[in-house]
């Protein structure tokens, strides 16, 4: 089917597919949003029946709202609130406080669950959240969406990405370097963020809500322990819209090579790859490994 190619978005790549996540997630409360699939190139890259126009246009006026919104703006703990790590009795708070259906409402439901802690008695967040140091997550990802502008935006819809001079989150496997072999501690070295694919990588995160386990923060895609964790995730050749794609996400996990051939094949699946999560010994910061493909396996 013929649409608009996002060459920028590589599907083998988790951060560009967290990025093109955030590009339905930009029209989610809009009466008609925009069609997902990805091409069958040996590097798939997004497709969509959007032009990068329409994409920029919108991503403009959606951008300011989830940087404004109460979720990235909690206003509850000083310290806390640049980090999300709130103490147990402010989760809750947090949580109500962001659940209002605005742009940016499910920022905080992708981050923290409610019950949720650490060692140390703060919200467990995100498997996602990859800052550590003096990187604090909430903070940089406000920073990020007010930094992210038109030519940032089609940068990421169109690559070659070029980075700019502002912290990252972390997610591109090919730009994080782990404390142990870093010159400097993490938030004291030369800060570059690929602006506009971080910006809707944040919106792609907040489609993999969190929930409180029996031993720490889940998030939908990941599996594993915080230290070690895997990230799966699909591509697919049809169209498919907001839903559909939600309902692709719960099915590609780290047992993908179980599920009956026949039934990817009947939801229009091409590959489920996986990226594993390592985090930095003492320090908590992550990094994406390259991608695998863990279906088909043939």
């Amino acid at each position: 089917m013929r649409g608009t190619h996002l060459n920028g978005l590589e599907g083998t790549n988790p951060f560009g597919f967290l990025a093109a996540l955030g590009v339905q997630e930009l029209f989610k409360e809009s009466p008609e949003g925009p069609a997902l699939w990805w091409t069958d190139a040996t590097v798939p890259q997004a497709r969509t029946d959007f032009t990068v126009d329409a994409i920029v246009e919108q991503a403009m006026m959606q951008f300011p709202q989830w940087a404004n919104h109460r979720a990235l703006n909690p206003n509850i703990d000083p310290k806390a609130d640049r980090s999300a790590k709130f103490r147990d009795s402010d989760i809750r708070r947090y949580l109500n406080l962001t659940q209002n259906g605005r742009p940016g409402s499910a920022f905080a439901t992708a981050l923290l669950a409610e019950g949720s802690l650490d060692s140390k008695g703060v919200a467990k967040p995100t498997d996602l959240y990859f800052t550590a140091g003096r990187l604090l997550f909430v903070r940089i990802a406000r920073e990020i969406l007010l930094h992210a502008d038109e030519a940032s935006i089609r940068n990421a819809l169109d690559g070659p990405w070029q980075s700019r001079e502002v912290s990252s989150l972390g997610w591109d496997p090919a730009g994080y370097i782990p404390y142990s072999l870093a010159p400097t501690k993490p938030g004291t070295g030369k800060k570059e963020a690929y602006v506009g694919v971080e910006a809707l990588a944040i919106l792609g995160m907040s489609r993999h809500p969190v929930f409180c386990g029996p031993k720490r923060t889940l998030t939908q895609g990941c599996s594993g322990s915080w230290s070690n964790t895997q990230y799966t995730w699909p591509l697919w050749r049809r169209p498919s819209g907001y839903n559909v794609v939600s309902s692709l996400l719960t099915h590609a996990r780290s047992s993908a090579h179980r599920i009956p051939a026949k039934w990817f094949k009947g939801w229009g699946v091409s590959m489920v790859l996986k990226s594993q999560i390592r985090r930095t010994r003492g320090q908590g910061g992550g990094l994406f490994t390259p991608s695998e493909i863990i279906w088909p396996t043939e």
